[in-house]
């Protein structure tokens, strides 16, 4: 699978001219730059939210973990952007979070996950 199949949404590569690319990602619930060289997601969107947080790996995979873990709350979780900024997500929108993440993974270095 290439990483064009693995988001399977909007995509597209981006050469600053100093060997650096990013994709530009947007998925389900979630929206942001993939920068291949520091093995890092950018969120810049959470639904409907502007955010702006780097993801590295270490912290992809607590996320992930979290959400799978409560992927089956009926209520939802509450997701704090900015440290101060809480978002609802509803128990489809977990899912929905889950999948864009699924898609995401693979582009991260082996040696990041």
């Amino acid at each position: 699978m290439n990483e064009n199949q693995a988001i399977g949404q909007k995509l597209f590569y981006q050469s600053t001219g100093l060997g650096v690319f990013v994709m530009h990602i947007e998925g389900n619930v979630i929206k942001g730059e993939f920068d291949k060289n520091r093995n890092e997601f950018s969120l810049q969107h959470v639904k409907q939210f502007v955010t702006s947080s780097t993801i590295n790996a270490n912290q992809f995979r607590s996320l992930y973990d979290y959400l799978k873990k409560h992927r089956d709350d009926h209520e939802g979780q509450i997701l704090t952007l900015y440290d101060q900024m809480p978002v609802h997500l509803s128990a489809e929108d977990i899912h929905l979070f889950i999948e864009d993440l699924e898609k995401l993974q693979p582009l991260y270095h082996p040696e990041g996950m």
